[in-house]
This record gives C-alpha cells, sequence and structure tokens, in this order.
C-alpha cells in the first residue's frame, strides 16, 4: 500500500469512526430523553467525582502529549471544572419547568437539544473535555467529542473516565464518546451529520468559521487578544501588576482569556512597570525584538504552534538570548501597535 494510499484509507476510518458515534450518541439519547433532573443530577454527580479522581492523570497525559503548559495548572483546570462548575450546574435546573412568571403568564420549560459535537483544543483538552461533557449532559443531552488531532489521546481518557462514570449511574452506553482518529475531515463529518443537532466549539479561527459552516447551531470561541488598562486610580499598583503576570503565566499562557497587553496610564506607568518585574516580567531589549517576534509569529501574523503553551524561559532561550530563571513573563515595551508590532 502506498503512502497515499495508507493516508487515505486511515482518513476513510476516521470519518466512519465519526458516524458511528455520531449515531450511536443519538440512539443513546433517545433512550436517555425523558430522564427527571435527579436522575441527570445523579449521573453528572458520578462524573465530577470520577473526574476529580482523575484530575492528576489527565493534567499528566495532557501535558506530555501536546508539550504546552504546565502540569500543576492543568490539575487546577481539571479540578476547577469537576468541582467549581459542577457544583454551579448542580445547582440550576435544567429539564421540566424552570421557572413560572405568573404576572407575565410566562412558564419557561427546559428541553434537551440532543447530540452534541464538543470541538477540544489542543491548548486545554482534558479540561475542554471534562466540561463540555459535564454541562451537556446536565442539559440532558449526548455528546461526542473532537478533539485536537495533538491531544487525541488525553482527550479519549478524559471521555472516557466520564463515560465509565456515568453509565455506572445509569447513563445509556454510548451518550457520552470521543473520536478516536480525530482528522479534519472526521471533525466536519460530525458536525455536519444529520444525527447531531448543536456544535459547542473551541480552537482556532479556521475551525469556528468552520463550525459556524456547518448548519448548526453553534457557540463557539476562538483564540483570545485580551488587553489591560491600568487607570491612575488603581488603589494597588503591586497588586495590579501581580494579577496581571499570574494570569499570563499561568498554564504557560494557554488561557484564552490570559492578558496579552498591558496599556499604562502615563502618571503611573513607571512605578507599574516596575511592579511587573518584581511580579516576575523579564523586559525585553530591543535589540532581541526581531528574533523574538519570528519565534513567535508567522510572516502574516500568525501565533506559530510550536510556541505555544512555552515558558518565558524556554522562549527566550529559543530566541537566542537569556532571563534569569525566575522569570514568569517576557515584556516588551511598545510606542505603537498595529501589524507592524504583533
Amino acid at each position: 500500500m502506498t503512502s497515499t494510499a495508507a493516508a487515505l484509507d486511515a482518513d476513510l476510518a476516521a470519518i466512519l469512526d465519526a458516524r458511528l458515534k455520531a449515531r450511536a450518541a443519538r440512539t443513546a439519547f433517545e433512550l436517555f430523553e425523558g430522564a427527571d433532573q435527579a436522575r441527570i443530577d445523579a449521573i453528572v454527580r458520578a462524573m465530577a467525582r470520577a473526574g476529580t479522581d482523575a484530575a492528576e492523570e489527565l493534567a499528566r497525559l495532557a501535558v506530555d502529549e501536546t508539550g504546552y503548559g504546565v502540569f500543576e495548572d492543568k490539575i487546577v483546570k481539571n479540578l476547577y471544572n469537576t468541582r467549581v462548575v459542577a457544583d454551579a450546574l448542580l445547582s440550576m435546573r435544567t429539564v421540566g419547568v424552570l421557572w413560572v412568571d405568573e404576572g407575565a403568564r410566562t412558564t419557561a420549560v427546559g428541553c434537551p437539544v440532543g447530540v452534541v459535537a464538543g470541538i477540544i483544543p489542543v491548548t486545554n483538552p482534558t479540561s475542554t473535555v471534562l466540561f463540555k461533557i459535564l454541562a451537556s449532559v446536565k442539559a440532558g443531552n449526548a455528546i461526542v467529542c473532537a478533539p485536537h488531532p495533538r491531544a487525541a489521546r488525553c482527550c479519549t481518557r478524559a471521555a472516557q473516565v466520564l463515560a465509565q462514570a456515568a453509565e455506572r449511574a445509569g447513563a445509556p452506553p454510548g451518550l457520552i464518546s470521543c473520536l478516536d482518529q480525530p482528522t479534519l475531515s472526521a471533525t466536519r463529518e460530525l458536525m455536519t451529520h444529520d444525527a447531531v443537532t448543536m456544535i459547542l466549539a473551541t480552537g482556532g479561527a479556521d475551525m469556528v468559521r468552520a463550525c459556524y459552516s456547518a448548519g448548526k447551531p453553534t457557540i463557539a470561541v476562538g483564540a483570545g487578544n485580551v488587553p489591560c488598562f491600568v487607570h491612575r486610580s488603581v488603589p494597588d499598583i503591586t497588586e495590579a501588576a501581580v494579577m496581571v503576570v499570574t494570569s499570563k503565566a499561568f498554564d504557560n499562557g494557554t488561557a484564552c482569556v490570559a492578558e496579552q497587553a498591558v496599556v499604562i496610564d502615563e502618571p503611573v506607568a513607571d512605578a507599574y512597570e516596575a511592579a511587573l518585574e518584581a511580579a516576575g516580567c523579564a523586559w525585553v531589549d530591543p535589540s532581541h525584538h526581531p528574533a523574538l517576534s519570528a519565534l513567535l509569529f508567522t510572516e502574516r501574523g500568525g501565533l506559530r504552534p510550536e510556541a505555544v503553551g512555552q515558558s518565558a524561559v524556554e522562549l527566550a532561550r529559543r530566541a537566542g538570548f537569556s532571563v534569569p530563571p525566575s522569570t514568569r513573563v517576557l515584556g516588551i515595551r511598545l510606542d505603537s501597535v498595529g501589524r507592524h508590532a504583533p
């Protein structure tokens, strides 16, 4: 078999996997449909416990497979979803009569949508699987996860942990699954399959566009680009600096909500820059800016995947300069913004 034929055969197998899992999820949903809130919550509670128990295992798998982020921070992400998010979900009513407004003669009724396609990013793989499965099942739905190919194993394991817990708690087999051989073709097949009724997508801009073009109701989020403004009225400059550095350094900046830029009000600029440095920011000399920019960005301004999720010290090393071992983030002073200054 030629390499082209082998690749084609693997892609066809991946598409078949997507079709089979979508159909199985639909069958399981039809068995699950009509479950009352108590039954749903018992399953969600069982999944949350199983996810909590597996938080460290899944964090290690994610870091080892993707090469992105920080093991300890990924544990926190996993636990946040199986504890904090799960507790919030369990406090909600999601099926049946949700509330009644007699004055407005309005009754809200919660109904599941069916089968959800959960698109999972490489930057936050296991925590996103945990979140999307918990949220989908809490609303009475089935879900099939489609991970990024470079996060397939850790995502499959995360889905397996929750699926096994759900089935032990009474969920029908097939309600929760994950594509074993995720490819672009397989993910597209899943999103457009007749059995799938909704898409929950987290990923890059191209993937988000593909999701919105699939012809299904879609909730999607792409890469973040968060600016932060520090005004002269800031009550505690040190705290404001620590918060920004901690947020950006967490899991090596893989969270889309992490600050990407800070705009500082001139009267507090010097003091805030000093506070950032004390919090672990190393200011990059202008002579190193071109090398760092070439390491991080393509000629068109896109992020280079191999630079994502790396520590500040490692990025400096790859760009050909050094920073103190305690450095948490790299800082660059800019006097302008735009495509010329990514």
